[in-house]
């Protein structure tokens, strides 16, 4: 029922134009942040990475593009795994009432970009879209050998970032 809720409130948020369009056909995304963003509010600055929080920014972009974002902000130390499932069920929802995998992208940065690949393991569909930014160190494969990328996965990393590696080899493994 929550979730529900959560989809007729951004559907009422979208232009006249994008509302005409039919639920089944409307692209959804499913965005995930950081962990900072558990712990402190939407507009700090993040001294460590030295870059202002601007989740709520994200969130309009994405539905100024025409998108259905399902997103929020999780409570401190969120069980990624158990949340990932939480996640596969919304996933489940939309595709119960008809709208297709290939409509559906989960995004997630950093600790949301763990949970995201868990999403596609747990999910296991091919047809569902993925984004995973600054989400994989080289000792993942062996800290989480059960994650298992499914979907059309695109991986971003910043070289700058002291853990930020190609995860060319999760894909390959």
């Amino acid at each position: 029922m929550k979730y529900l809720l959560i989809l007729i409130i951004d559907l009422m948020s979208c232009s006249q134009h994008k509302i005409s369009k039919n639920v089944k056909d409307q692209d959804y995304i499913f965005f995930l942040h950081n962990k900072y963003l558990e712990t402190h509010n939407d507009g700090d600055y993040d001294t460590v990475y030295k870059t202002k929080i601007e989740y709520s920014k994200v969130l309009n972009s994405f539905k100024k593009d025409g998108f259905i974002v399902i997103s929020e902000k999780r409570k401190p130390k969120t069980d990624g795994i158990k949340y990932a499932k939480k996640v596969v069920n919304q996933i489940d929802s939309l595709i119960n009432i008809g709208v297709g995998p290939n409509h559906i992208t989960v995004v997630g940065t950093s600790k949301g970009g763990y949970i995201a690949q868990y999403v596609s393991t747990f999910k296991n569909n091919p047809q569902i879209n993925y984004v995973f930014i600054g989400s994989f160190q080289e000792s993942d494969l062996e800290e989480m050998p059960d994650i298992k990328f499914s979907g059309n996965v695109l991986t971003i990393y910043e070289k700058s970032d002291a853990f930020g590696v190609s995860a060319i080899k999760r894909k390959e493994n």
